[in-house]
Order: structure tokens, then C-alpha cells, then sequence
């Protein structure tokens, strides 16, 4: 194995659920701590090691559901309590550095209570571990692939170096879009409004021209100190020709149009902007190297960026082929879409507002988010930074006013009160499902966002025993956790207080959406009933959030189900080489719409002999 692999940090690592980070309020479950055993020598448990911190929102839902565990399910067969282990405990932030970790432990052979039997982490992660052969298998306790949908299934029943496909590498686990497309709907209105002064058409009865329209009159309006305050149209037909209705936001390429024709169409009144002034761009994209392999997939139709193939080496039955340097028309359709990114990225205004680049303000057609603790684009939709967003399902109760998100912004962000106050309300905001729809006469492609379950096989067979019998009751059993003797699957309880899906066949289904939405709609109603207890309110409030987002993540796995639609999932075999890639372009495409950067963006050509470098190292 190549040891470079351990100094990589995946580009996938931070989970949509980084969006709750640190934030100390919200659904007071988080206070409990699952019951863990005495860990002296004489007493066995599993080890659940997430690289998340105790309040985001998947460590919020588990935290419950382990105790639940550990107290009701003693008598089982196989049975040892479990501990979660999260950020705070192991101190590794991100699912690629946590790997890095258990790897050292089973190399330096440690104590074997050291080592976790359960991860939360990626189908990187499960490439490390198969390297020492310590992916535990658990087929035989009906964790397989015939209890998921069958195209999720089969993106985790595929890895770099293993031939049997039916086998599960990483176990589906908390599914979310991680490019759901969310929209100011005011910055929207204002937009709309700068393309009809310049002679643009804008269709009045399209459905998110009207919601845009609505949004006005409610909620929050746009603040006086937003960049887009300062736009105005370069000639009064400036947008004539250009049309704007519901088709302007089904597809990547449209989305993008509408960007880059807003960006070219409006002047910037600079005399205006202080620091004070909101920074502003019509589109911002979370997780940006997904998004352009996503757009990538779609133009080569039939190929593959990556694929396994076959060898004559029983030892390594499969080995990863770079179709994206291997084949010319991949290649060719990398350099294009490059281009395109690099120009889209190049569409920018900066303002110094002090003399130097560290005090710049910015109107751009587009952001690379970084993420992290720094970037995201619920909270620039949130915050009136954004018009468009291709952003995170999950986080919905952040991504407006919520007393969750004061404690988050106010509290942890150490935003002002009085920003806050001022920030997007629910009724200025539209969240829609990823965008799966490319371009005219491209493939329609789905990108599968979330985190999997690794389970480490331990040389202790107890270990491994209790490991799955606590992992076929936490996908097949049932809990009473949020109404006391009514019991529900677990499934269900995470999507209430998570937002996520789980991904089983039974699942993705039109009547568990149906039942979800009808669920979601009675928590609103709560929610806005002014006569019920504030605490009863907010709780509503809360499931409803969680609700919407894990509807959102629904509705995309649903489209894979289709025919009608043919959306084609995303397969990318990861190995060391792959992950050195897709950070690459992570990190160009970031640099390219940092504010006040100097860099100059790669070429075309540079960008592939950057990656053929990683290739041959």
C-alpha cells in the first residue's frame, strides 16, 4: 500500500452535518450521554468512533438511539453496550484523519479495546481498512445489499482492489444531497425585477417567480447594506432576448446562464460599498470538486471518470483505470468544463474598502464555498450573501431564524444580535432537491452525499459479534424513543431528529414520502399554533426542519427509481490516487474565487499535468 494515502485528507471528510458544529442549542436530547460500560479490563463494548461533534445533528439523533440500545436490548444474543466516541473525545475532526488514526492503532497492534468497531466515514475509509484486510463482513446478521435500494447498494458494493460485488465495503448509512439547490427569494424578486428593467422577459406565472414575488411581503427584507442594494442595469436592454421562468433553474447549465448574464448585465455602484456593505454573488456551490465531476459525468454520457477493471493478479482482482487521462474524450470533456468553471470563476468586482486586499468587498457570479468552519451556502443564503445556493439538505433549522441558529450564529459565530435579527426568515427562503438535470440532451446524473458505517473486523470474535448484532438491530429494529411505548423504526426516528435518510428498500418508497410530508405538514401546524406552549412549539418546529431536509434527500434517491427520468448515479472508485485528484481540483477551484486572492488560475493543460503528476507518484 502506498503510505501517502495516510497524509490525505479526504475532500469528502466534512459531513453536511458540519453545519451544527459546536452549536450548544437545539434539541436538548444532545444533553443525554449513551449508558457506557465500566471500561476496566474485565468489560467488553463497542467502540462507535464519529468524527462529528456531540451536537451536530446526526450525533444529536444517535446519541439517544445507542443509549436506547444499551438499555433495552441487554438480553439479546451477542449483546455488548456500545460506546460513541465523538470529535470531542478522540479529538480527529475530519472521517479521513479518524482512519488515519485506527490504521496506526491495528498497525502498532495496541490494545484491542483501543481500536473502534464501528466508524462513521466514506468509501476511502473502506479502502484503508481492506488494506490490512479489517473490513469486517456482516452478511451473515442480514446486513446486505438486498435490504437497501438497489443503485445506492450498488455504489457501495464496488472498491478499488476487491472483485465480489455483492458484498457491502462501506454500509449506506445517513444519506443527504449535500447539492440541494436552496434560493433567497427576496435577492431573487430584486434580480428579476434589475433583468425586466433591462429588457428582459420574465415569466409572471412561473412557480418561483411567483414564490419570489410573495416572499417580499413576508418574512425579512433585503438589508439596506447588501452589495446587491448597488446593482444597477448597464443599458435598458441590456437583458433583452433573455427569458426568465421555472426551466432557468432545472439545470446546471441554466443556473449557470443565469449567473453570468446577471454578473455581465448590472453595474456595481462602487462609490456605495463601505465595510460595512454585505459581500454578494448569485451563486454559491458547497463541496464544488462534487459539482464539477458531477457536471463532468454528465457530459461524457457512458464513461466513467474513474472505473474498476479487471487484472490477472488474484491478489488485487481490481485496480482503478483513469479514464479522465486514459481517454481522449474524457479528457477533452475535462479541459471543456474546466474552462468553463475557470471563466465562470473570473466573473468578479472587488472593491478595497481599506487600502489593502485584506479589506475587500466582492459582487461575483459565482463562490467556491470552503466550508470547514468558514463557508457555507445555507448560511449565505441565510446571511443575504447568495441568491442561488447548491448547499447542504441537511441544517435546515440553520439555515433561517430559529432559536437553534441564534445559539449557532449569536452564540458560537459571535455574529451581532442586531445581524442577526436581520437574517432570512423561513418564508424568504426555497429549498429544492439536487439538481440532476445537466443540459439539453446530456445525461441526467444523482451524486450520493452523506456518510457510510465501516465496520472494523477486531481480533477479538466477541467484538466482531456484538459489533453486528448491534448493527442489524440499529438498521432492522425499532425504538420508542420520542413517544414512550410507541414503538417506530429507526430508520424513522433519524430522519425525525437528524434530517437524514436511510437508505433501505423500504424506504425509498412514494409512501414513506407521502407519509413524511404528511408527518412534516402536522409539525407546521403545531409549529404556528399560537394557543400551544412555546417549548411544544419549538419542538415542532424543530422535527419539521429535520423533516423538510430529510424529504428533500428523499425525493432524489427517489428519482434514481424513475425510468422516466434515466439519472444515472455518480460512481467514483477511491483509492490514494483518485483522493489526491479530487483534492487537487478542490483546491484550485477554491483559490480561484477567494477574495483578494492573487493566484492565477491553471489552464487547461496545467490542471491535467498536475493530476498526471498524482497519477505516476
Amino acid at each position: 500500500m502506498k503510505k501517502k494515502w495516510l497524509s490525505l485528507i479526504s475532500t469528502a471528510g466534512l459531513s453536511a452535518s458540519f453545519l451544527a458544529a459546536s452549536c450548544s442549542g437545539g434539541n436538548n436530547r444532545g444533553s443525554q450521554s449513551p449508558d457506557a460500560p465500566d471500561t476496566s479490563k474485565n468489560n467488553k463494548q463497542v467502540l462507535f468512533q464519529t468524527p462529528q461533534g456531540k451536537t451536530w445533528p446526526l450525533s444529536l439523533g444517535l446519541t439517544p438511539l445507542v443509549k436506547y440500545y444499551n438499555e433495552t436490548q441487554k438480553e439479546k444474543s451477542g449483546f455488548l453496550p456500545v460506546k460513541l466516541e465523538f470529535f470531542e473525545d478522540h479529538t480527529f475532526f475530519q472521517e479521513f484523519p479518524l482512519i488515519k488514526n485506527v490504521k496506526e492503532k491495528i498497525e502498532t497492534q495496541v490494545d484491542v479495546t483501543k481500536i473502534p468497531n464501528l466508524i462513521l466515514g466514506a468509501q476511502s475509509g473502506a479502502y484503508v481498512l481492506s488494506q490490512d484486510d479489517r473490513l469486517l463482513d456482516v452478511s451473515d446478521v442480514g446486513i446486505t445489499t438486498s435490504i437497501f435500494d438497489p443503485k445506492i447498494a450498488n455504489l457501495h458494493s464496488r472498491l478499488a482492489g476487491k472483485d465480489a460485488s455483492e458484498q457491502l465495503y462501506n454500509l449506506p448509512f445517513d444519506l443527504a444531497d449535500t447539492d440541494a439547490l436552496r434560493i433567497n427569494l427576496d435577492l431573487l424578486d430584486l434580480i428579476l425585477g434589475l433583468i425586466k428593467q433591462g429588457g428582459g422577459t420574465v415569466d409572471e406565472n412561473a412557480d418561483i417567480v411567483i414564490k419570489a414575488r410573495e416572499a417580499t411581503s413576508k418574512g425579512n427584507p433585503v438589508p439596506d447594506n447588501s452589495i446587491f442594494k448597488h446593482l444597477s442595469v448597464k443599458a435598458n436592454n441590456t437583458f433583452s432576448g433573455y427569458t426568465v421562468n421555472d426551466a432557468t433553474f432545472q439545470s446546471m447549465e441554466k443556473i449557470r446562464e443565469f449567473a453570468e448574464k446577471v454578473f455581465d448585465g448590472l453595474n456595481l455602484d462602487q462609490t456605495k460599498v463601505n465595510a460595512n456593505t454585505i459581500n454578494g454573488h448569485i451563486l454559491a456551490i458547497d463541496y464544488q470538486e462534487d459539482a464539477f465531476l458531477k457536471e463532468l459525468q454528465a457530459n461524457i454520457g457512458e464513461d466513467y471518470i474513474f472505473e474498476l477493471e479487471k487484472t490477472s493478479d488474484s491478489n488485487e482482482p481490481t485496480k482503478i483505470k483513469y479514464n479522465l487521462l486514459d481517454k481522449e474524450n474524457v479528457k477533452t470533456k475535462f479541459k471543456e468544463l474546466w474552462n468553463t468553471y475557470k471563466n465562470f470563476a473570473s466573473k468578479k468586482t472587488e472593491v478595497s474598502t481599506g487600502g489593502d486586499n485584506l479589506n475587500k468587498k466582492a459582487f461575483q457570479a459565482v463562490k467556491y464555498m470552503a466550508n470547514g468552519y468558514s463557508e457555507w451556502g445555507t448560511h449565505d443564503v441565510a446571511k443575504w450573501r447568495t441568491v442561488i445556493s447548491y448547499a447542504a439538505s441537511v441544517g435546515n433549522n440553520q439555515s433561517h431564524k430559529t432559536k437553534f441558529s441564534q445559539n449557532f450564529f449569536v452564540g458560537f459565530q459571535k455574529d451581532k444580535k442586531e445581524d442577526f435579527d436581520k437574517y432570512a426568515e423561513f418564508e424568504d427562503q426555497y429549498i429544492l432537491p439536487q439538481v440532476t438535470v445537466v443540459g439539453q440532451d446530456k445525461t441526467s446524473v444523482f451524486w450520493e452525499g452523506g456518510s457510510s458505517l465501516l465496520p472494523v473486523k477486531s481480533t477479538d470474535v466477541q467484538l466482531n459479534t456484538a459489533t453486528k448484532t448491534f448493527l442489524n438491530w440499529l438498521y432492522l429494529g425499532k425504538n420508542d424513543t420520542l413517544v414512550k411505548g410507541t414503538l417506530e423504526p429507526n430508520w424513522l426516528t433519524l430522519a425525525k431528529t437528524t434530517g437524514y435518510i436511510v437508505p433501505l428498500k423500504e424506504v425509498i418508497t412514494q409512501k414513506v414520502k407521502d407519509e413524511l410530508q404528511a408527518e412534516h405538514d402536522r409539525q407546521r401546524v403545531i409549529q404556528n399554533n399560537t394557543q400551544l406552549p412555546e417549548e411544544q412549539r419549538t419542538k415542532a418546529h424543530e422535527y419539521a426542519d429535520y423533516l423538510s431536509s430529510a424529504l428533500i434527500s428523499l425525493t432524489s434517491i427517489l428519482k434514481l427509481q424513475d425510468s422516466n427520468l434515466n439519472v444515472k448515479p455518480v460512481q467514483l472508485p477511491t483509492n490514494d490516487t483518485t483522493a489526491g485528484i479530487i483534492g487537487l481540483l478542490s483546491k484550485e477551484l477554491i483559490n480561484q474565487t477567494n477574495i483578494g486572492s492573487t493566484e492565477t488560475a491553471k489552464t487547461d493543460e496545467q490542471i491535467v499535468k498536475a493530476i498526471e503528476e498524482i497519477v505516476k507518484s
